[in-house]
């Protein structure tokens, strides 16, 4: 009996001791076996650094009852054909059959050749070498075997086949996989394939390098500011990374190289994939709120995904993946779906969430479809997930960036609302409380000077003395005075200057008190008078020019203000200059009250607001406002 040694991948020799008959049967059937596969491609290996896919050079038998052995194989003769596979990546589709592939390779340098099986991690996988007629070398390996037992210890299968040989050498390969048995294979020499894997390497070390860093920092984000959007996208995210990884065999090799059981629940992370997509979707569309019915349909894929774990746990692999992949499909479509009504809809955080769904979703399909070798299997079609769900991350995290600012936006249009109601509330309070005071001084204290007044005139007809009369009459003045002017202090009160003067009369009475006061001029410059307007404009503007005159008098130690009302080509302009000192605006702004309060009341009536000072120059305030909002009411 021959013997083979012992090393990581599982070894076997199979010997035939026999009588001679059986020896000459076996030599017989050897050298048919050879001389039949004479039409099929050899495999060269011409040099120290060969490696290349050897898809098309390799012929396939399936094996629908997963059951064949070796020895079937060998003395079927003719029965069991095998076919010259055409595609470079041959392909079963997900189905419990086994692959059969045969090859020949003829390695005419003084490099080891090895067999590389990538990106497809198969349940099991044995190689057959035909060392001679009455012997054959095996080789084991796959999912439920733990990584150290590995010949080669790498995150794709790779296995040492032959070293130089003087003629082609037959080898069989018999792979499984329940959840889709491809046979991504190459061949060549160990230089080849780390010169290959150099680059492959680069890239998938992008990949994770930009998922991790979506991860860790949006993670950050969620951390400082608490949205719950963020955290979902981490989940998300993390799992995505997670499958991704289990699919190249890093998982395998980094997370858990001695419990090769666990590969048998991989699955588990598709269906957690997939409720950490719908969760994530459900937060940031907000779909409970904006679109309850497919938000109702969400959580029933939930329930198909918690359905696809069960069956994961119960050993059903292939009806998992089958219910998953189909599962994913359809819940791609719905998320398309959900992100073009809400942003036909007006609510634009679903324009990131469309773009990076659209880019997924095609990248999915290309990733199934390939699973049910609808579409051919390639470097592309392999690492369609990847390649799509890098660019999902990054859109998605753009996405949410967005939805932030758009957020501050509404939080701010909404603090500006607020503003603008209470400047309104306050002058309905004020005009409230002027008419209540005017009233109060009519009715009340106007009705008691007057009969002080009558009191007073009738004691000037009584028996008075002179002084004494003299006296009386000058209370009397004094009273019939007091009540004129309480008289005119109450008719303004309670009529409103505002409501029956327009803003010229206003700005010309504004100019009177100034000049009143003999501290500083004030001329008004206008050509026409302004017509008729909303009261709540006129008073704004009327406010916003008084705080300009008051800190002019306070501030700048002016002797001339001068107010321009002129008519332009789409409104009117008002320019409040002085001749004082001037100032430094930069050195106030977001400290002065009275600038932002002026800002603030220009910006609720819809007009145009620039204020220019330099020190040494004095300061002019420019209004526009323009003529379509004169008579506009401010809601």
């Amino acid at each position: 009996m021959l013997k083979g040694r012992k090393h990581r991948s599982t070894y076997h020799f199979i010997s035939c001791p026999e009588m001679r008959k059986k020896q000459l049967f076996f030599v017989f059937l050897f050298c048919l076996l050879m001389s039949a596969s004479k039409a099929q491609p050899i495999i060269e290996i011409t040099d120290a650094k060969s490696y290349s896919s050897i898809g098309t050079s390799v012929s396939i038998l399936i094996d629908e009852n997963a059951n064949l052995s070796i020895h079937q194989i060998l003395e079927s003769g003719n029965q069991l054909k095998f076919i010259q596979s055409t595609l470079r990546i041959p392909n079963i589709g997900i189905t419990d059959a086994a692959l059969w592939c045969k090859l020949k390779i003829n390695n005419s340098t003084n490099e080891q050749c090895y067999l590389e099986l990538f990106d497809a991690p198969p349940d099991s996988i044995a190689i057959y070498e035909m060392v001679s007629a009455d012997s054959i070398h095996i080789k084991t390996g796959g999912n439920y075997v733990n990584f150290k037992e590995r010949e080669i210890q790498t995150n794709n299968y790779v296995f040492k086949l032959c070293g130089r040989t003087d003629s082609a050498k037959t080898f069989y390969v018999r792979v499984r996989h329940s959840r889709g048995t491809q046979f991504p294979v190459s061949a060549g020499t160990l230089t080849g394939i780390v010169e290959y894997h150099h680059a492959y390497d680069l890239g998938q070390g992008i990949y994770y390098g930009v998922m991790l860093l979506m991860v860790l920092y949006n993670l950050f984000i969620y951390f400082s500011i608490r949205d719950k959007s963020y955290i979902y996208y981490v989940f998300y995210g993390a799992c995505m990374i997670l499958m991704n990884a289990s699919l190249n065999g890093y998982a395998f090799e980094y997370f858990w190289p001695g419990h090769a059981t666990i590969n048998k629940y991989v699955d588990i992370i598709t269906s957690t994939l997939g409720i950490s997509g719908i969760l994530f979707i459900m937060n940031f569309l907000q779909t409970k709120k904006n679109y309850p019915k497919m938000h109702r349909i969400f959580i029933g894929f939930m329930g198909i995904f918690a359905i696809c774990m069960i069956l994961v746990l119960t050993s059903q692999y292939r009806l998992a993946t089958l219910l998953a992949e189909i599962t994913s499909i359809t819940l791609m479509i719905c998320f398309f779906i959900s992100a073009i009504y809400l942003f036909q809809k007006g609510y634009q955080p679903a324009k990131f969430f469309l773009y990076a769904w659209s880019c997924l979703l095609l990248c999915v399909c290309i990733f199934i479809l390939k699973d049910f070798d609808i579409i051919p299997y390639n470097t592309f079609t392999a690492n369609s997930l990847q390649i799509g769900s890098a660019i999902e991350a990054l859109l998605l995290s753009f996405a949410l960036a967005d939805k932030i600012n758009i957020s501050k936006k509404e939080k701010w249009k909404l603090l500006e609302q607020h503003r603008e109601d209470m400047l309104k509330n306050q002058l309905e309070i004020k005009q409230q409380t002027m008419h209540f005071i005017g009233r109060e001084i009519h009715d009340n204290i106007g009705q008691k000077l007057t009969l002080a007044a009558l009191y007073s005139q009738r004691m000037e007809f009584g028996n008075l003395s002179e002084d004494t009369l003299e006296q009386v009459k000058g209370v009397s003045k004094i009273i019939n005075d007091s009540l004129e002017e309480l008289r005119g202090l109450s008719r303004n009160l309670a009529e409103s200057r505002l409501e029956h003067n327009n803003l010229t009369e206003l700005l010309q009475l504004e100019c009177d008190r100034i000049n009143a006061t003999n501290i500083c001029k004030a001329v008004l410059d206008t050509d026409e008078q302004i017509p008729a307007m909303n009261i709540m404009v006129k008073h704004f503007l009327l406010r916003i020019v008084q705080e300009f005159i008051q800190n002019s008098l306070k501030h700048s130690e002016c002797t001339l203000i001068s107010i321009m009302l002129k008519k332009a080509n789409e409104g009117y302009t008002i320019t409040v200059s002085d001749n004082g000192k001037g100032f430094d605006i930069n050195a106030i702004k977001g400290h002065g009250i009275g600038l932002s309060n002026m800002q603030r009341r220009m910006q609720v009536i819809g007009g145009e607001f620039n204020l220019k000072s330099q020190p040494g120059e004095g300061s002019i305030l420019n209004l526009f406002i323009p003529f379509e909002l004169l008579n506009e009411s401010i809601n």
